[in-house]
């Protein structure tokens, strides 16, 4: 039984109007409400020795750090299991095929038959580390190396070709591993322990945009924003006009804006007009207004917003579904066609 810790992570929704005022004008308002969640100092700390080779492989290798972190826990069962301690550190339960040279060891595993819908155990030789640095670089190496037969085989888990976690953690299913839960057992572990607090930043983006550069000098163009990412062989010049589509920043603040298929220019030199973009993920933010006075929320964000009859009271918590940025202006939607300014909120996780 875990120790448990009041945290806003998890909430339920109720057909409330959130004031007696705008009962008649929005009869079926839903209202978040903080529920308790589990988690002991011993996952935490297994969390924050991870963390920091976690966001630096997301960065290198262009995959989400809540994804590497969700893997983690899972397979090893929080540093618990057999694989995973001295002398095998192996974290993610990868196999030794006969492409692998270095140490080995063989272990009892439990696999998913199809056949007879059930997990069976069976013997199976893994790979074996002399740390877990070694142990998650090799995990991040596979995700974006693929295998010998096919090196996209993960290529839904990367950072250019998904919108959230959730879309990696699909992926993976049925492919990294047999169990017929595994997507929702990652999803459950990203939500339950915040994971997703450590990704690197993600956002759809349909705006029209200019290189900005040096006059009579191009830019390069990458084939992806992560640092393996290789170059086209194309540039485009200064002044050069072109359609993002979409923006990845990473953990060193290095922001790519996506062009076209596998085309992807640094944000520095581009120069965006009338930016809106799309952030998918889930958090908690608090009202910042006036103590007293509550703040509007709207159907949809930005300058054609329409007033819901809603209203959210200074100091409290909601959870947030999506982000969505309209020329730098932030907008939170805290509920199905409901947003709020993000000039009078405050992100917490």
């Amino acid at each position: 039984m875990f120790n448990k810790k009041q945290v806003l992570l998890s909430f339920c929704l109720l057909a409330l109007p959130i004031s007696p005022t705008f009962a008649a004008s929005n009869t079926m308002a839903q209202r978040p409400v903080v529920v308790n969640f589990a988690n002991t100092e011993n996952q935490q700390n297994f969390i924050n020795s991870l963390k920091p080779e976690a966001m630096q492989l997301s960065d290198q290798y262009g995959i989400w750090t809540s994804i590497i972190l969700a893997q983690a826990i899972i397979e090893s069962n929080w540093g618990t299991s057999q694989l995973s301690k001295a002398p095998n550190y192996n974290l993610f339960g990868i196999k030794a095929n006969n492409d692998w040279n270095k140490r080995t060891v063989t272990l009892p595993t439990q696999e998913w038959d199809k056949n007879s819908k059930q997990y069976v155990t069976i013997n199976a030789r893994f790979r074996a580390y002399d740390n877990y640095g070694q142990s998650m670089t090799d995990n991040a190496q596979k995700l974006r190396y693929g295998l010998s037969w096919d090196p996209n085989y993960y290529q839904g888990t990367w950072l250019e070709n998904t919108v959230s976690y959730e879309d990696s953690a699909r992926w993976l299913q049925g492919r990294y591993a047999t169990s017929p839960t595994y997507a929702n057992t990652l999803i459950k572990a990203i939500k339950n322990y915040n994971l997703n607090q450590y990704d690197p930043k993600v956002e759809t983006v349909n705006s029209p945009a200019k290189i900005s550069y040096v006059e009579g000098y191009s830019i390069k163009v990458y084939d992806s924003p992560a640092g393996v990412r290789k170059e086209t062989g194309k540039l485009l010049k200064t002044g050069t006009k072109v359609q993002v589509t979409k923006k990845v920043t990473l953990h060193d603040g290095t922001a790519y804006y996506q062009i076209g298929y596998k085309e992807w220019i640094p944000a520095i030199y581009t120069n965006v007009q009338n930016q809106t973009s799309w952030t998918a993920g889930r958090g908690i933010v608090r009202v910042k207004y006036v103590p007293g006075y509550s703040i509007a929320v709207w159907k949809v964000p930005g300058p054609n917003r329409v007033f819901t009859g809603l209203k959210l009271k200074h100091g409290t918590d909601w959870k947030y579904s999506a982000k969505y940025y309209i020329n730098g202006q932030v907008w939170y939607r805290v509920g199905k066609d409901q947003w709020i300014d993000g000039t009078y909120a405050t992100q917490l996780s």
